[in-house]
């Protein structure tokens, strides 16, 4: 399959040191591209929570790559959700994902060992959260596969946080936080999603 725009193939397209950086990752993060695509989305989504927890951990957020080059481009000009153009701080939304995962750290630090799932039912985390915490705190992370999460992963969740714009629409849209499986969705013509699923 080619660009349309470039006539190229799109290993072509790619930045060569993208290209090169994924490349390594895939080299060094022990996961087997032999496993279903479900579980190997599982297995990158823990590896890379494992790397959160860690600098986490090591109280060093503050000193990733991508911190540091956030605060060298200082202040952005961006559109809220009603089209309005506004000033903000490149890092703001980062730092504010930040301590969601860090305070979802802390309290399964907290109450993991001692509470019933229904616990963390009701605050409406992840049916998996408790698995999710053991493995993240197993997994070991290599500089090199470190690097590229610092260097070339996007916080997503971070991004959702500025789009729903204030903590009140988080935990009533994003609630589960970052302790989660990212999920696949697969579907036909007939069945699309689940809530189609239901109303059929």
């Amino acid at each position: 399959m080619t660009n349309a725009k470039s006539g190229l193939e799109p290993a072509q397209v790619v930045c060569p040191s993208v290209r090169s950086s994924v490349e390594k990752y895939f080299s060094n993060c022990d996961i087997s591209k032999d496993l279903a695509i479900d579980k190997q989305l599982q297995a990158h989504g823990l590896m890379y929570l494992a790397f959160r927890h860690m600098v986490t951990m090591a109280d060093g957020f503050e000193r990733l790559y991508s911190v540091k080059f956030a605060q060298a481009v200082g202040k952005i000009q961006v559109r809220d959700n009603a089209g309005n153009l506004k000033e903000q701080d490149s890092l703001d939304y980062y730092r504010k994902g930040q301590v969601v995962f860090a305070d979802q750290i802390d309290m399964m630090k907290r109450l993991w060992r001692r509470d019933s799932g229904d616990r963390f039912g009701r605050d409406r985390y992840s049916e998996n959260v408790v698995e999710i915490y053991r493995s993240i705190q197993k997994i070991k992370v290599s500089p090199t596969v470190g690097g590229f999460y610092d260097d070339m992963v996007h916080d997503s969740y971070a991004g959702f946080l500025e789009k729903l714009g204030g903590e009140g629409w988080r935990k009533h849209v994003e609630g589960q936080g970052y302790l989660r499986y990212r999920a696949v969705y697969r579907g036909d013509d007939i069945r699309l999603n689940s809530m189609y699923a239901r109303r059929a």
